[in-house]
């Protein structure tokens, strides 16, 4: 399911996108085998978070990508989808302040 998230994002089709990383994280859940969904629910929630700001729902993406670095704090590409979250809803500073932590 992550992969086609992933296509239906690369192809534009953001919401499809959305749709594909929300049925992968039913799948993953909390199970413990992967860490309380561990690193691969990070890297979903990540992946979400970006395509809900593709289609202008920048509350819904700031909680998937808190989510996300709750789990994986220094992950580059989740820090740099939070500054562009941080950024599309108006705080300018705090987004460059994360760019640079990134």
């Amino acid at each position: 399911m992550k992969e086609e998230g992933d296509k239906a994002f690369e192809s534009g089709k953001y919401r499809d996108a959305v749709y594909s990383y929300t049925k992968t994280l039913d799948i993953i859940g909390f199970d413990d085998k992967e860490g309380g969904g561990g690193p691969l629910r990070a890297i979903v929630l990540a992946s979400r978070a970006a395509a809900l700001l593709k289609i202008k729902m920048p509350t819904e993406a700031l909680a998937d990508i808190i989510m996300s670095l709750d789990s994986q704090p220094t992950s580059f590409r989740a820090l740099r989808t939070h500054a562009r979250v941080r950024m599309a809803q108006g705080f300018h500073e705090e987004a460059i302040a994360i760019y640079i932590r990134a």
